[in-house]
């Protein structure tokens, strides 16, 4: 009698142990789910935050005027599609250097060769995104001048 007991006890163990394990992987199941349904929330919300700007930036771009307001807003657009549209990123940076080109915006120009780089590079053409990242370091860099 004493062994059953005995046994009793051992196999009432292994069967919580056996419970705990079972609980214990349908939690995770059950956390795994929720968390995945966190990231898809957030990256929604993400990327309708991100069009909702874009959509923004779109329309005040229309009403201004030839100036650095314009560039700096060609260059944000093109910052926000750089990683999803990277031809669209290419269009707008290419419109801010011609813009600041004409009204001489060193740092338009530096910014809008750095957007062009980077949508080169999304595109894996790396010969032009050097071109364009070291025509941005010569512009960015002071010149230098020598003292004696």
């Amino acid at each position: 009698m004493p062994q059953l007991h005995k046994h009793f006890n051992v196999s009432g163990y292994a069967l919580t142990a056996q419970l705990s394990v079972n609980y214990l992987q349908e939690i995770n199941r059950k956390m795994k789910k929720n968390l995945l349904l966190f990231f898809i929330t957030a990256l929604c919300n993400i990327l309708a935050a991100q069009n909702a700007q874009i959509d923004s930036l779109k329309n005040v771009l229309q009403a201004q005027k030839e100036d650095t307001n314009k560039i700096n807003t060609l260059n944000n657009l093109s910052r926000l599609f750089m990683y999803e549209d990277a031809l669209s990123a290419f269009q707008y940076a290419n419109q801010a250097l011609s813009l600041s080109e004409n009204i001489n915006f060193k740092k338009g120009k530096v910014i809008s060769y750095i957007h062009l780089a980077s949508s080169f590079y999304q595109q894996g053409n790396y010969a032009d995104a050097l071109k364009n990242f070291y025509s941005a370091l010569i512009i960015a860099e002071p010149p230098y001048e020598h003292h004696r």
